[in-house]
């Protein structure tokens, strides 16, 4: 059975060329409503070839974590991208423990989680309070790439009921241009 892990594997040398829609402007947006601060540590959840990084580094982030489960993934972000506060990983999600970051980023990546409210509940644990968690596809609902025919996103409202319990809800970017969702993690006495 072909899977979502060889999918990426067997595209990641042209992903960049396929995947030519991460529009910058949006991408610029997208980071300006994740209220990212100077010094902050950067989970890049489904890191892909690396194409978040470099405009991460315009926020003088602390370190970013960027992960990925396809090792062609990685060694792509790698050998085009290298800074020292950058730490590429080949790991799955659920692999991460004891991290204790100010943002996590789904970016294209989250429709590839089977279990959504897993993956959010495992994100929230790798937040440190008041942390920020943004899932977004810049290039709108439908992504062009062919990965949103293997994996389509979720409904924005599906998407919002899954986050509510643990956060704090304050973009709501849904169309066929931009799709964005980030809010503030909730503390445990304040969470529905």
């Amino acid at each position: 059975m072909y899977d979502t892990k060889n999918f990426f594997n067997d595209r990641a040398a042209v992903w960049d060329k396929l995947s030519a829609a991460h529009d910058p402007e949006k991408l610029c947006v997208m980071l300006i409503l994740s209220d990212i601060q100077p010094g902050s540590v950067i989970l890049d959840v489904g890191c892909g070839t690396g194409v978040l990084e470099p405009y991460l580094m315009a926020y003088s982030p602390a370190k970013v974590i960027a992960v990925d489960f396809a090792e062609n993934m990685i060694a792509e972000a790698k050998a085009k991208f290298s800074d020292p506060h950058v730490e590429f990983r080949c790991a799955d999600l659920f692999e991460l423990q004891d991290l204790q970051c100010d943002n996590c980023f789904f970016v294209s990546a989250f429709p590839h989680f089977p279990d959504p409210e897993k993956a959010v509940r495992h994100a929230t644990g790798l937040l440190k309070p008041g942390g920020r968690l943004t899932i977004s596809n810049v290039q709108g609902k439908y992504c062009g790439s062919g990965a949103d025919i293997l994996n389509p996103m979720l409904p924005a409202q599906a998407l919002i009921n899954v986050l509510r319990p643990y956060y704090r809800l304050d973009v709501i970017i849904d169309n066929r241009t931009m799709n964005v969702i980030s809010g503030t993690k909730l503390n445990e006495q304040h969470r529905s």
